[in-house]
């Protein structure tokens, strides 16, 4: 069974992968989920400290989960939803935009968003075609 998961993103502070699963083209957006995991002790602190002023308890994040939309067409990007979890897998926190007052930011070079939107791209053009349902 192939990985569901694939490390695209690298920074200083994080990990982003994508589900490759999650990828879907849709009116001409372009949505996929993507996982980041914390890799510095300020990117953590930061991340739990945003947590905790919205829920008023302590926590230990592992990762969070981004629904993000791109706009090809126009170079810009919304976050749909966010999840943070913890190392046991249960919800901390759900945040989710609303679908009629989203957003929207640009796709700047050299970014974190460039390289996430180039390799989700990457990911769907790679992406093996569903197979017809058929009956016998």
């Amino acid at each position: 069974m192939e990985d569901r998961w694939f490390l695209a993103v690298v920074t200083e502070d994080e990990d982003y992968f994508i589900d490759i699963h999650s990828i879907q083209e849709e009116n001409n957006f372009l949505e996929a989920i993507i996982k980041e995991t914390l890799k510095s002790e300020s990117a953590k602190k930061r991340e739990n400290d945003f947590i905790k002023s919205k829920i008023n308890e302590e926590i230990n994040l592992d990762h969070s989960l981004w629904k993000w939309r791109f706009n090809p067409k126009n170079m810009t990007y919304t976050i749909l939803t966010i999840g943070y979890f913890d190392s046991e897998g249960r919800l901390l926190l759900n945040m989710k935009s609303d679908e009629n007052d989203l957003h929207w930011e640009e796709i700047e070079p050299d970014t974190t968003a460039e390289n996430i939107f180039e390799a989700v791209k990457d990911a769907m053009q790679n992406k093996p075609a569903k197979s017809e349902d058929f009956e016998l």
